[in-house]
């Protein structure tokens, strides 16, 4: 076997099991099992091709979004550093934070990006590509709905619901819902192209089961992105003239769509589905979840006033919220809407917050080079069969991106992962011109041999993080069963505690950049006694992520039972500057000084 053949079926793989991986006894984030997966199976691909550029040299083709790349990237570099030499005291936790965001860009992003564009000249990836998307869409929808019939066959009561609608394998029902939005119109576009009925019929089955279980995760901005698509599509086959084509899969998709909302509707949560679909057309029927978006998107908007050239920092949103939130926090209007918000919930304000004017003119770009590369597309000469798949992968892609104008999917490892993917299948369907035979360039060989070590070292790390936060999760079982402990078993409880205190410790040596392992760490000694100890934790937390006004409060307690009052209020302030209205953190002011 070739070894483009070979990586190219070792990106199948992680393109089939990554959206699948859903081990919630593990480690506490479901979904840093899937990161893990995807950076160590990607970096491994890239390390592969690294030493054969370092060997036999190459011949990249060139490809439409090339410059957006670059772009995209040089930005992100640009705003890390300017937050970097901004924020003098606060570089550690701004290190940790880009950096993840930047290896997430790399890894999640540009190199699926690239390796699917490449891979799709290899001999039949293209069709097993789809294959795989379309097996992992039947897999994670059967799982969901029996999920929604009210079984969990592997994880028994583990799972939290999202008020009664499924989660299946991607955690969240927007995650799962916003992958359904990419995978239904290729489904679609595959059932245009069948020439068999039997063909038809599977593929309508398919269509029913993931319609389905879209209506059943009951994603609002989903099912906005999915109208888009399909809009897009049908728009897109009247302009090719596929007009008899039009009315057939018109009726078909009204009927399956029928279909599909009656056994939702009838299944036990037809309150819950009308409930949602009722705040479609009222939005005061969002209620607090509407407040909260509203505070968020303010918020965002402040941090692109304020920093509206190359915006407050790649990957740096969540660290920095809070700060802006603060100001609106005492105005009663918002009080009760306070949140920890790790993005956005709308990517175009996410990328003005973090990137400011000159990631909405790229943003900008890639939707328009997008739009080109089909119209390329659909206008050169390619079979009915890749024009209408053309069509398909082209409308699902649209239809994420107006998903994640209320979503935060995009940083998702298994969405964002089959997102870059479809952009990179889509390029490849324009034929390139024979390669040219690789080049032994040495400047191409010198970004090998650099690149090689940071490949190794991703992967290496990696591991490490996920030894980390299996001791972790041990760490924090051993901590709540302590809390279960009968109060006459204080020895029982003392050990549990020291336990718990042992697999942090081991987490925190095998990964020492995880905030919440030292925060938890801290609230262990805490209950110990070990009020030294307590500080040193919560004060590293801090120093990992500046942005939790309860870290700052807790560091406060601790040091005020330490005695040291003057570094006590330093830190409480510090927590009442990021929550206004924390009524403990008042409290313990007010004991300070009087």
């Amino acid at each position: 076997m070739k070894l483009n053949n070979f990586l190219a079926v070792l990106f199948l793989a992680i393109l089939l099991f990554t959206p699948l991986i859903f081990l919630i006894d593990q480690t506490k984030n479901p979904f840093l099992v899937q990161s893990i997966f995807v950076n160590c199976g990607i970096a491994l691909i890239l390390l592969f091709a690294l030493v054969r550029i370092c060997l036999k040299g190459t011949a990249f083709p060139r490809s439409p979004f090339d410059r957006f790349w670059i772009g995209w990237l040089a930005l992100a570099g640009v705003s890390f550093l300017s937050a970097l030499f901004q924020n003098q005291g606060r570089r550690t936790a701004i290190m940790v934070m880009g950096l993840e965001n930047i290896v997430f860009l790399a890894l999640n992003g540009l190199s699926v990006y690239y390796l699917a564009f490449i891979f799709s000249q290899v001999k039949g990836f293209l069709r097993a590509a789809i294959y795989v998307l379309v097996t992992v869409a039947v897999i994670a929808c059967t799982y969901g709905l029996v999920q929604y019939f009210g079984f969990e066959p592997l994880w028994s009561q583990q799972v939290r619901y999202f008020e009664g609608r499924i989660v299946s394998t991607f955690g969240n029902p927007a995650f799962l819902s916003s992958f359904l939005v990419m995978i239904i119109p290729i489904v679609a576009a595959l059932w245009l192209n069948t020439q068999t009925k039997t063909s038809k019929v599977i593929l309508s089955v398919l269509f029913l089961l993931m319609f389905t279980t879209l209506l059943a995760a009951s994603a609002r901005s989903a099912l906005a992105g999915l109208v888009a698509a399909f809009i897009l599509f049908i728009l897109y086959l009247y302009k090719l003239g596929y007009r008899r084509e039009i009315k057939v899969f018109s009726i078909s998709l009204l009927v399956l769509a029928v279909l599909a909302g009656s056994v939702v509707y009838f299944a036990g949560q037809k309150d819950l589905l009308r409930s949602r679909l009722e705040a479609v057309v009222n939005p005061q029927a969002l209620g607090t979840s509407l407040q909260q978006r509203f505070l968020i998107w303010c918020c965002s908007l402040e941090m692109f006033y304020q920093h509206p050239l190359t915006g407050q920092g790649w990957g740096l949103f969540e660290l920095f919220y809070p700060y802006y939130q603060a100001s609106y926090l005492k105005d009663p209007a918002y009080a009760l809407y306070q949140t920890h918000a790790n993005h956005a919930h709308n990517e175009l304000l996410q990328i003005a917050a973090e990137l400011g004017t000159a990631g909405i003119l790229l943003s900008l770009y890639f939707i328009s080079v997008l739009t080109r590369q089909v119209k390329r597309l659909l206008t050169s000469k390619i079979t009915r069969a890749q024009q209408l798949l053309a069509l398909g992968i082209f409308s699902g892609i649209m239809g994420m991106i107006v998903d994640s104008m209320f979503n935060v999917s995009f940083h998702i490892p298994a969405p964002a992962l089959v997102f870059w993917c479809l952009v990179g299948l889509l390029t490849g369907l324009q034929p390139l011109p024979d390669p040219a035979r690789p080049v032994a360039s040495g400047f191409w060989r010198a970004g090998a041999v650099v690149l090689i070590p940071f490949m190794l070292l991703c992967i290496g790390i990696s591991v490490l993080h996920l030894q980390a936060a299996r001791h972790h999760f041990k760490g924090m079982n051993y901590a709540a069963a302590s809390e279960k402990t009968p109060p006459a078993e204080q020895q029982q409880k003392y050990s549990l505690l020291l336990s718990g205190e042992q697999e942090l410790l081991q987490s925190l040596q095998l990964y020492p950049w995880n905030k919440e392992v030292a925060y938890d760490l801290g609230g262990i000694y805490f209950r110990l006694g070990e009020k030294d100890q307590a500080i040193v934790a919560y004060t590293r937390a801090i120093e990992l992520d500046f942005s939790y006004a309860e870290m700052f409060y807790l560091l406060g307690i601790a040091l005020l039972e330490d005695g040291r009052l003057a570094a006590a209020e330093q830190a409480l302030r510090q927590a009442l500057t990021l929550n206004p209205n924390s009524v403990p953190v008042k409290a313990a002011l007010a004991n300070l000084t009087n």
